[in-house]
């Protein structure tokens, strides 16, 4: 596994080589790396990353010949792909299926999760995507996002990845039922920066980042998952987001895209930032910064890039028809039933995040990129040390707010240093009249 302990500056350079030796042929990049990076180290991180992009592009060499008609998901169950039988059904998107599948060669028993496509587009697209989407997966290493375990073609030719199976619930979902805290939603919040950081260092971009893609188990395991319209930093030499944008489709949850996405602009790091954002903005308050009228792309595209939005702290006061999960049960969406997920009242809800959170909340979800967090190191890092009682970086720098920040942490010290003196200055004071008024 990559070290994730390397300063960014290592990261940068790992990038700065791959982009400059992936201009060359396949077949020449191996000794223009040996020329370009001097640095042994740079240099073994970019090949490991040139070499999982090989084996990956192993993947549907030959063009795919298949029936798109002929393709039904309910038929697919019962089916066997290599050792595996697929099961019920798991997942579904708007390409995709996703089946829980068993071993039954019966060497072992073991669960895997198969990733079917689905004919929403024409079989071109479909190995391009696929194709791409492996390529992605096998150059990620890391404990919260889920493993790629194989991929290749059913034998009627339709393309499957499959994948560590996750038995977990969406990060909401899990956090709401287990009604944890502030501090115990950010601590896992922070393992899901971690896997998103992993990912930019390895130059994807996810894309897509959503509680229903961030699975937590019972045992409390976070498992980032589908990275199927995630971006390669480098730009993507398939095509597939530029055929996309022009047939119209748009590749994004409206609930969760950057103003940039929504837009069709430049996507960079800083799209997923702003989707952290969305995800801790509704693990602290229990709604979504944007709420839309209708779900016309016009009248999305303009909340997203116009609408204001309330920090998390005013946010708790608002209540909505639809209901959420909790302890088991659907309740309403108030601010009683938000802060009981939290284990907490709404007055006590809106004063634990009025100050450093809504900063934090607000920064990531900064309409211009500019003022976002850079990284989603930048971010855990302020999140750590609001966990640790610190200044965050996200508040304006005053005297009263480093003065507050400074008394919570060494609150005990002052409490002890306040009694001293208040013991030390009469005696003081005494001492002083004695020795005055002594011949």
């Amino acid at each position: 596994m990559r070290s994730e302990s390397r300063p960014l500056e290592f990261w940068r350079g790992v990038k700065n080589a791959f982009d400059a030796v992936w201009e060359f042929e396949p077949h020449a990049r191996e000794s223009a790396l040996d020329a370009l990076c001097p640095d042994e180290e740079t240099r073994d991180e970019v090949w490991q990353i040139l070499a999982a992009l090989k084996m990956a592009d192993d993947f549907m060499e030959k063009p795919l010949i298949i029936d798109p008609s002929a393709f039904n998901p309910c038929e697919q169950i019962g089916r066997r792909i290599g050792a595996y039988q697929l099961g019920r059904e798991i997942g579904r998107g708007g390409m995709s299926v996703v089946y829980l599948a068993l071993r039954v060669d019966g060497a072992f028993e073991h669960e895997v999760a198969v990733k079917l496509i689905t004919p929403a587009l024409d079989t071109n697209e479909i190995g391009r995507r696929f194709k791409r989407e492996r390529r992605i997966l096998a150059r990620l290493n890391h404990p919260n996002i889920a493993r790629l375990l194989d991929g290749g073609r059913t034998a009627d030719g339709w393309p499957y990845l499959m994948l560590e199976y996750v038995p977990g619930s969406p990060i909401t979902e899990y956090c709401d039922r287990q009604k944890l805290s502030l501090a115990e939603r950010l601590a896992i919040f922070i393992k899901v920066c971690r896997a998103v950081e992993h990912a930019h260092r390895n130059l994807v971009i996810h894309r897509d980042l959503k509680p229903s893609n961030i699975l937590v188990t019972d045992q409390g395991e976070v498992k980032l998952l589908d990275f199927g319209i995630a971006k390669l930093i480098k730009p993507d030499d398939y095509g597939l987001m530029l055929q996309l944008t022009r047939s119209g489709v748009h590749l994004m949850t409206p609930g969760y895209a950057s103003p940039e996405q929504a837009l069709g602009g430049a996507i960079t790091e800083a799209s997923d930032i702003y989707s952290l954002g969305v995800v801790l903005y509704e693990l602290l308050s229990g709604h979504r910064p944007h709420h839309f009228n209708n779900h016309t792309m016009g009248e999305i595209v303009r909340v997203i890039r116009d609408a204001d939005i309330k920090r998390p702290s005013k946010a708790v006061n608002h209540s909505f028809k639809d209901a959420f999960h909790c302890g088991g049960e659907r309740v309403a969406r108030n601010a009683e039933a938000v802060s009981a997920a939290r284990s907490t009242t709404p007055a006590q809800l809106r004063k634990a995040l009025k100050g450093g959170l809504d900063r934090i909340a607000l920064k990531a979800l900064h309409k211009d990129v500019r003022h976002r967090y850079q990284s989603a190191g930048d971010l855990i890092e302020d999140l750590s040390r609001y966990l640790a009682g610190a200044a965050v970086k996200a508040h304006p720098y005053t005297l009263r707010y480093r003065l507050e920040k400074f008394a919570r942490r060494h609150n005990e010290a002052i409490l002890v240093g306040a009694i001293f003196g208040l013991v030390l200055i009469p005696a003081l004071i005494f001492i002083l009249y004695f020795l005055w008024n002594t011949p």
